[in-house]
């Protein structure tokens, strides 16, 4: 594997169809023409045994040369094949604010309710309770998986250009995630986790990049590139996640069917906002990720309140949505609603996503909560304490 460190010169060519659209009337699999191109400013070969240390290495080096350093990442035919043999255990998706689809047509489960020492990681499962309302769904039921008590979330931006740069192309992700964890509003996992600590959930300084990636992706290319920076961190198991982050114009799909997609220039298959997931990689382990396409798009997008502008908001909206999940049921057999009560499948998340219609506009309704001084808009989640849902224990 090679980690190189650039700075960006010019943008990606832009499309005047969707990405999907592009594959529909083509019938062959659209990649960036004209990929932004970089200035190499410094470059390391690594080892397998010194993967980690290379990798901080490399971001000390990229950070004294350039102003907004990066590790990029590309996967190869090892990333490849290594996903040919993995084991997906489970997917979860966010709804588009237009899809008529049921909730097990986004969900994917392989695994079976854990006992042992992985259901001793969950905090104790509450007495039941059945409790409905107006923004009151009913409680989350417990079914004996493993939960993530801490972690450390990594970025993976994809095809990072002048145009839409690491990390602000998407508002400010990694401070809202840092922000995030020190919040009130992270307080409500305590109850189902069964840890009160402060400062569990935090954001590596480290983060990657990755370019020349196709603008109509699947799950498989998405695990590709987990599995590649994965690999060079060494970080896997319950106290990690790795979140990719896709730019404005690239779509992504759970699989070549190209059916059930975040596709929102061709609404027939835009079906879901983002997802998190995980996968059993043969001789690495057990990894979680999530996958964030840009919000700001009908469908995703937010109604106000928006106090750090439409892109970061609807950014943080959805990207806590798939933390909070992530953390209750990080592979489908932890903490979700499984009453026959109209909203079976449901998770954290799902309960408290509510969106909002005026006459001329509709999106997701978000709530504000306050780290510090700082303002941020994002979706409450459900509180089995509370029976509701809240942004603060």
């Amino acid at each position: 594997m090679r980690i190189q460190c650039y700075s960006r010169l010019e943008s990606n060519k832009s499309y005047s169809d969707p990405p999907l659209a592009q594959f529909h009337k083509s019938t062959t699999l659209p990649v960036r023409a004209e990929h932004g191109k970089y200035r190499l400013l410094a470059g390391l070969s690594v080892s397998g045994t010194l993967k980690l240390l290379a990798a901080g290495l490399a971001w000390a080096a990229c950070s004294a040369v350039a102003a907004e350093p990066m590790i990029q990442i590309q996967p190869d035919a090892s990333a490849v094949a290594a996903v040919a043999a993995s084991t997906p255990v489970y997917r979860h998706a966010r709804k588009s604010g237009n899809a008529s689809i049921v909730r097990e047509q986004l969900d994917y489960r392989n695994v079976a309710p854990a006992s042992g020492a992985a259901a001793a990681l969950a905090g104790p499962a509450p007495a039941a309770t059945n409790y409905f309302g107006n923004r009151y769904p009913g409680d989350l039921s417990y079914h004996g998986g493993p939960v993530v008590k801490a972690m450390t979330s990594y970025a993976i931006f994809v095809n990072p250009t002048v145009a839409c740069p690491v990390n602000t192309c998407w508002g400010n992700p990694l401070q809202f995630m840092s922000d995030l964890g020190v919040s009130d509003f992270i307080h409500i996992v305590d109850q189902y986790v069964g840890s009160t600590s402060n400062n569990r959930y935090k954001v590596s300084s480290v983060n990657f990049a990755a370019g020349t990636l196709p603008i109509l992706l699947t799950d498989n290319d998405i695990l590709s590139l987990v599995y590649a920076v994965a690999t060079l961190t060494t970080n896997v198991g319950y106290g990690y996640q790795y979140h990719v982050f896709l730019p404005p114009g690239t779509d992504v799909c759970f699989d070549t069917t190209y059916t059930v997609c975040y596709s929102p220039g061709l609404p027939n298959t835009f079906y879901f906002c983002a997802y998190h997931g995980s996968v059993d990689f043969v001789g690495l382990g057990h990894v979680l990720y999530s996958v964030e396409p840009y919000q700001n798009v009908p469908g995703c997008d937010i109604t106000g309140p928006i106090p750090n502008g439409a892109v970061a908001d609807a950014t943080n909206n959805v990207l806590s949505h798939e933390i909070f999940e992530t953390i209750t049921d990080p592979d489908g057999n932890a903490w979700w609603n499984s009453r026959d009560n109209g909203i079976y499948g449901e998770e954290i998340g799902d309960e408290c996503s509510f969106l909002k219609f005026t006459a001329t506009a509709g999106g997701f309704d978000p709530s504000l909560f306050k780290v510090g001084n700082k303002v941020y808009a994002a979706q409450p989640e459900y509180s089995n304490n509370g029976h509701t849902c809240a942004t603060s224990m």
